[in-house]
């Protein structure tokens, strides 16, 4: 399944399909090129995920960790973590998929012994954002290997299929907690106070996204200085809370420019943007194309 934009609600979670209860895992395949902006979003969600990279170079943020990856190589991504994925600069061909899967698809029941035991210290973990595999680490390389085959069961379907997919999705987390130490994971400590902050400034802007809205209003929503506001944005998110309002702006309005028949103008007014130049040349120096351009792209498929 090829992944599209990440819907969010105000807190940045994720309003996407990850799986229902009868098999609480999902696959999707991240082509940037196919996607509006070019990248994955800023969101976070409760199930855990894998991410490998098919091809490219491709730079994962989550929480305050930047990591760049190559074809080969993945990530593990904790629980209720914000991250962002984006293709490298000059490499916008770049393609992985991401694996996303409820705690509970490892084990048979949360009053396990092996939920309590092996799934849950980590999910919980707080200090535990992510973990980097590569392929020069053996036990990393098996995770790969495993992460792979799931790849290619998820392409082909056979009959069998889930109980495939749960039992080398198990193998691979028993890889890692096996050979999880502290000393290999990106650790977020006292950050987390910083990203709560961060997550009601978030949310103020994608609440009034589009209203004229200032530094000082964006700052309140977490009662922190503008100077702090701005610090937390660059180091988070490495944007400005201008800039990311400006991106969120643009995001609203191409689903308007994909979902509605509204005149340019009125959709460029519902986006927060002062005048219809204004939108027109921010659309087009984020895009390369005007909003009608982008409409008429997009509707040819």
């Amino acid at each position: 399944m090829n992944r599209q934009a990440i819907s969010t609600d105000s807190s940045l979670q994720s309003l996407n399909d990850y799986g229902g209860y009868d098999f609480p895992m999902r696959l999707y395949l991240d082509d940037f090129r196919s996607l509006p902006l070019g990248h994955i979003n800023w969101h976070w969600h409760k199930q855990l995920e894998f991410s490998c990279v098919l091809r490219g170079e491709i730079e994962y943020s989550v929480g305050e960790a930047k990591i760049r990856l190559g074809q080969g190589e993945g990530v593990f991504i904790n629980a209720g973590r914000l991250h962002a994925i984006r293709p490298a600069a000059g490499h916008e061909n770049a393609m992985a998929f991401s694996l996303v899967f409820s705690p509970a698809i490892l084990s048979y029941g949360v009053e396990s012994i092996v939920y309590q035991k092996y799934v849950l210290p980590v999910a919980q973990d707080r200090r535990l954002h992510c973990l980097t595999l590569r392929q020069d680490i053996p036990w990393q390389r098996e995770m790969l290997a495993l992460l792979a085959q799931l790849y290619g069961l998820f392409q082909e379907r056979p009959y069998g299929f889930e109980l495939s997919a749960q039992s080398l999705l198990v193998q691979a987390w028993r890889e890692m907690v096996l050979h999880l130490n502290r000393n290999t994971a990106e650790k977020g400590g006292a950050g987390d106070a910083s990203e709560e902050r961060l997550k009601r400034m978030i949310s103020c802007i994608q609440a009034n996204f589009s209203e004229a809205l200032t530094l000082q209003q964006i700052a309140s929503a977490a009662s922190v200085s503008k100077s702090e506001c701005i610090r937390c944005f660059k180091k988070r998110l490495g944007v400005t809370p201008v800039e990311y309002l400006i991106e969120y702006r643009l995001s609203k309005a191409m689903e308007y420019l994909d979902g509605t028949d509204l005149p340019v103008a009125e959709i460029g007014q519902r986006c927060g943007f002062e005048s219809a130049s204004y939108f027109a040349k921010t659309f087009r120096r984020r895009t390369g194309l005007s909003p009608s351009g982008y409409r008429k792209r997009r509707a040819s498929g």
